[in-house]
């Protein structure tokens, strides 16, 4: 199976905040065809320290960080773009209260027959409202679907099409990759 990494994001603006953000990104995967696998089904929180009021608008990162394994075209996977205020907050405890929101919302709206687009619709409110009720000061800017393309319609560096996230302000364009 492929891996899924993060390739690059730039800060197009920044958000309301003072100072430069402090990004960091929320990850839900979901596979329908085994929708009660924890192992599969799972948030995970992607961040770098060096990111913390270092990103300003105009600035490039290119982390290149492996962020989840097990992707292809049947699986859903959605992605949170987060503003830090002094700590990240969906780490830890909080992180595990979204992945038990999560699983079993996901188990129950994976129903046979229904397309990867109308589930992506569903998850991205309920994630939303999983990430609203477990975070403390962090700034949700916006959460998006990343569809994930077969290898043989990615080009020679698996690049995926860009996200472009806007809210509280901010807007940034992030780039995501597969490789095998």
């Amino acid at each position: 199976m492929a891996k899924l990494i993060l390739s690059e994001f730039r800060c197009d603006a920044e958000t309301n905040e003072v100072g430069d953000d402090s990004p960091y990104f929320v990850i839900f995967f979901g596979d329908p065809s085994n929708k009660l696998d924890p192992s599969v089904n799972k948030v995970k929180t992607i961040r770098k320290d060096m990111w913390d009021n270092e990103t300003h608008t105009g600035k490039l990162w290119q982390p290149e960080m492996v962020v989840g394994g097990y992707v292809d075209p049947s699986r859903l996977v959605l992605v949170a773009l987060m503003e830090e205020d002094n700590s990240c907050d969906l780490v830890g405890d909080a992180l595990q209260q979204i992945n038990e929101w999560m699983r079993p919302t996901f188990a129950a709206h994976a129903v046979q027959g229904k397309t990867l687009a109308a589930l992506a619709t569903e998850m991205i409110d309920e994630f939303e409202q999983a990430i609203e009720a477990y975070r403390t000061n962090d700034d949700l800017v916006q959460v998006l679907r990343l569809p994930i393309k077969s290898p043989s319609e990615l080009n020679a560096s698996g690049q995926l099409p860009l996200l472009w996230f806007n809210g509280d302000g901010g807007k940034y364009h992030v780039r995501f990759r597969v490789v095998e």
